[in-house]
């Protein structure tokens, strides 16, 4: 709403689920674009790729204020291998001028879309990942007690600092999600 506000043209970019190939309808973000035209209310434009002429047409006609959300990047393998033809590639479709990382949960992640175009643009951190930075750190240096943290997801590898970190600051630690069949594992439940 910002930037829409303030007269840019947005080309959004993301990914949904573990698509096996681009006929996975269910990974489609085509229903993310008519959500979030509803919300918005105005017209969120849908590119059926995040990569091509077809995207280069629609960003290239873009107006203040109006959207392009492409679909699912991870219907290209090169996503999660962070290639650097595919980053190149999804900047030269868009003509993308900045990039806005507005997902702190997917921030880490060395793939095409969170870490090889931001090295292709200027980057700056979007409102909600600054907000979420600025929680984390003051419950960090300063927490109010009791404290309590609720971590969950399937991947314990990309959490595994923030764990350690919260099981020496916080009075309680409840593990869900995924993540708990790692531990309840080690405790020798089935």
């Amino acid at each position: 709403r910002y930037l829409i506000a303030h007269k840019c043209s947005l080309v959004l970019m993301s990914h949904l689920g573990r698509p096996k190939s681009p006929s996975d309808k269910n990974s489609s973000l085509r229903p993310v674009a008519n959500r979030l035209s509803e919300l918005l209310h105005r017209e969120v434009q849908f590119a059926e790729d995040c990569v091509g002429e077809r995207v280069k047409v629609l960003a290239d006609h873009l107006q203040p204020g109006q959207i392009l959300l492409l679909e699912n990047v991870r219907y290209h393998p090169e996503e999660d291998t962070n290639d650097t033809d595919f980053a190149k590639a999804i900047v030269e479709a868009t003509g993308a001028e900045i990039y806005v990382q507005e997902c702190f949960g997917t921030a880490h992640r060395n793939h095409a879309s969170t870490a090889g175009v931001p090295r292709l643009l200027p980057a700056v951190a979007g409102f909600l990942v600054e907000k979420e930075v600025t929680i984390l750190t003051k419950v960090i240096e300063e927490p109010e007690r009791p404290l309590m943290v609720v971590i969950g997801g399937a991947k314990l590898d990309d959490k595994l600092d923030v764990l350690n970190k919260f099981i020496e600051i916080a009075d309680f630690v409840a593990i869900g999600g995924a993540m708990a069949n790692t531990f309840l594992k080690a405790e020798g439940v089935p």
